[in-house]
């Protein structure tokens, strides 16, 4: 689990932007978050820069690093820091590309049954993206008679559901 990575490694680091949207580089430990380093742009480029900045010997340690999805990003940590460096992905991301797949996977559907139940699918995308807590009685009700029916779409929504609620376990055991 995570706090076994960070107890493993050397430091923990975010890479993140800031709305200018410059590269901003932070190190976070329990007790204290600092900047340490900064680039202008988001590209390789900038990523390389910050940890050039950095220094080599840390850039020789063990690290967890937590950033989004970009390739660069991940091309640059793979390629530049210590073989066993862990990358964790921040939950927006995660959550983001997961309800773009459930979307997918609803979409995909609603075409391949809209010749025989063309209204079946119609207006059930926030159905299926949406919380279940934050569902109206209407919605709650629709999407409950919708998961009867053995779709797929549904598959995809109770796996995006399992993995949300993975991310709210706030101890490693519990999530275990």
């Amino acid at each position: 689990m995570l706090s076994n990575l960070i107890r493993k490694s050397e430091r923990l680091f975010s890479i993140a932007e800031i709305t200018n949207p410059d590269s901003v580089k932070s190190e976070r430990t329990a007790t204290e978050k600092r900047l340490l380093a900064i680039a202008p742009g988001r590209d390789e480029i900038s990523l390389d820069k910050c940890f050039q900045q950095l220094g080599k010997s840390l850039m020789r340690k063990r690290l967890v690093i937590c950033c989004d999805m970009w390739r660069p990003y991940l091309k640059i940590i793979r390629e530049d820091l210590h073989p066993e460096t862990t990358v964790v992905f921040d939950k927006f991301h995660i959550i983001s590309n997961l309800l773009r797949a459930v979307d997918k996977v609803r979409r995909d559907e609603y075409h391949e049954k809209k010749k025989s139940n063309p209204g079946l699918l119609k207006r059930t995308r926030y159905l299926w993206l949406k919380n279940p807590e934050n569902l109206k009685p209407a919605e709650k009700q629709r999407l409950d008679s919708l998961e009867k029916l053995n779709l797929k779409v549904n598959m995809a929504y109770i796996l995006k559901e399992s993995l949300r609620e993975l991310g709210e376990y706030g101890d490693e055991n519990r999530a275990a």
